[in-house]
């Protein structure tokens, strides 16, 4: 629905549903439809309302009505008829009544520079971010390959020589006291000596002869 209130003046305030100006408005639009289409000598099946804008033009109103019920309007000029015909209006002044079955869209208003500005300043933040993760996300691939390549390099499968321990098999003995170790090469006794001998010859050894 959309009319005209002629008594009343359009300011900024009515674009903000918070000011005391457009509550005010918004109560006294809510008691006129109470009284028109809620009346105790009526019923219409109405259940509530909705402000859809307030624009200049006096004050222009589009506004949406629910109705419910076999009782509703069933037609657009018949609910334009009551509103018309009423005479409790809660003291506005109406005038240019439509009424269409779809509801009005509120007019569009363009976007703040303020908010265009946070939208690029939001999508420059976050364009940062996600190439601070891709780097991070590089970095630690990298690192963990090349950890894995230091444990396969061939510098760890050969070792010098004299990096590894001497082992030995033999041990030199050390007798208690000042008992001489037989095994010394001065103190070594061969196991067989030769032995002497004599020999007497029979012939040399007989007088007779």
């Amino acid at each position: 629905m959309k009319y005209h209130i002629t008594n009343k003046d359009f300011n900024s305030s009515l674009l903000n549903p918070n000011s005391p100006y457009y509550r005010e408005l918004n109560q006294t639009i809510g008691t006129m439809y109470n009284n028109v289409y809620k009346c105790k000598t009526c019923e219409y099946g109405y259940k509530n309302f909705e402000i859809l804008s307030f624009s200049p033009g006096s004050v222009a109103v589009a506004s949406k009505l629910f109705f419910e019920g076999t009782k509703a309007p069933t037609s657009e000029s018949q609910v334009a008829k009551i509103l018309n015909e009423a005479k409790d209006l809660a003291g506005l002044e109406l005038t240019g009544v439509e009424v269409r079955t779809d509801p009005f869209p509120p007019p569009s208003e363009g976007v703040p520079g303020w908010a265009i500005a946070l939208l690029v300043l939001v999508s420059i933040l976050v364009f940062f971010l996600i190439l601070g993760l891709l780097w991070l996300l590089v970095y630690y691939i990298r690192r963990k390959r090349r950890g894995n390549m230091d444990v396969l390099s061939s510098r760890d499968l050969y070792h010098p020589m004299n990096e590894y321990p001497t082992y030995q098999t033999h041990g030199r003995f050390a007798p208690p006291g000042n008992k001489q170790n037989p095994y010394e090469e001065g103190n070594r006794q061969p196991q067989n000596p030769t032995k002497g001998f004599s020999y007497t010859n029979p012939a040399m050894a007989n007088d007779q002869l």
